[in-house]
């Protein structure tokens, strides 16, 4: 595992802690102009994002090798994760493609990919929601996660992929930027790629993995 993985684990859930504690203290001693209703929803969000991590630690914690891995039908288990989002704007992420598209992996990891990009598409895009497309080509699956937003400028961009970075777009948004290394690096165990892509305010990520 990623010797960064561990310190970055801990900063994190220190931070969102301290969104626990100070909310609730808030809340406690009436000192917030926000409603108490909306302090419950951001220590609500802090505590969920915490187990999430985790989730995220103990499966990739687990044994990952090639001999763990099983054949993963790409449409059914992006299904079964839509399934598992809290997400109010579940019924916006729109899944289309192939449901006979497959790659040999562990599906407890592609899940944690999966959802991190789809909670990421959902919070920082616009109203008219998310799209995925699978398709097949000779040599690679790949999975494509397009949504209207702001638009993620050039310099976010380079920086997406590494620990603690986000978008000037992630203001008000719980966590660190942990989910997009995370997913990069299990991404990398399948020798596969990730990239953006960004046009106008169209923003697309790219899964590929090779057969």
């Amino acid at each position: 595992m990623d010797k960064l993985f561990f310190p970055m684990v801990r900063h994190e859930i220190q931070s969102l802690l301290t969104i626990i504690i100070g909310y609730s203290e808030l809340l406690d001693q009436n000192l917030s102009q926000q409603s108490p209703k909306e302090i419950g929803k951001k220590i609500a969000q802090a505590a969920r994002r915490i187990e999430e991590i985790f989730f995220t630690f103990s499966t990739l914690d687990k044994e990952t090798s090639i001999s763990s891995f099983e054949p993963c039908f790409l449409v059914p288990l992006l299904q079964s994760v839509k399934g598992k989002l809290f997400s109010q704007m579940i019924e916006k992420i729109h899944i289309e493609g192939s449901s006979e598209v497959a790659i040999s992996g562990n599906r407890s990891l592609l899940e944690i990919v999966f959802k991190n990009l789809l909670d990421n598409a959902l919070k920082y895009g616009s109203s008219k929601g998310v799209s995925v497309v699978i398709k097949k080509t000779a040599k690679h699956a790949l999975v494509e996660f397009i949504n209207q937003s702001i638009g993620i400028n050039h310099e976010d961009l380079q920086m997406l992929m590494a620990p603690f970075q986000r978008g000037k777009n992630s203001a008000g948004q719980v966590g660190m930027g942990l989910g997009l290394f995370i997913a990069k690096k299990i991404v990398e165990k399948y020798r596969g790629e990730i990239s953006f892509h960004q046009k106008n305010e169209e923003t697309k990520i790219v899964l590929s993995f090779p057969f």
